[in-house]
C-alpha cells in the first residue's frame, strides 16, 4: 500500500466511522436496556432473550457494527501512529 492510497479513501472512511457511530448510539441503549429489563441472570433467560427473532437480529447487527467501527478506528490509529511500513498489518 502506498502512502497516497489512504488519502484517496479518506472521505468514505470518515463517513463510515460517523455512520457506524450513529448506529451504535441507537443500538447500545437498546441492547443494554433490553438485557437489563428482560433477564434475571440465568442461562435460560439469556437463551430465551437471544432466541427471539427481533433480539437475535438486533444482537447480530450490534456485534457487526461494533466490530466494524472498531476496525475503522484501529485502522486510523495504525495509519497515524505506526510509521514502519513492515509493521502495518492493513
Amino acid at each position: 500500500m502506498t502512502a497516497a492510497t489512504p488519502a484517496k479513501h479518506g472521505t468514505g472512511h470518515f463517513i463510515a466511522e460517523r455512520v457506524t457511530a450513529i448506529v451504535l448510539l441507537v443500538l447500545m441503549p437498546w441492547f443494554f436496556f433490553s438485557i437489563a429489563l428482560s433477564m434475571d441472570g440465568s442461562y435460560e433467560s439469556a437463551a430465551a432473550w437471544a432466541a427471539s427473532p427481533i433480539n437475535a437480529v438486533g444482537l447480530a447487527l450490534f456485534l457487526v457494527v461494533t466490530f466494524y467501527h472498531m476496525r475503522l478506528g484501529l485502522q486510523v490509529v495504525i495509519e497515524d501512529y505506526i510509521h514502519k511500513s513492515g509493521t502495518r498489518g492493513m
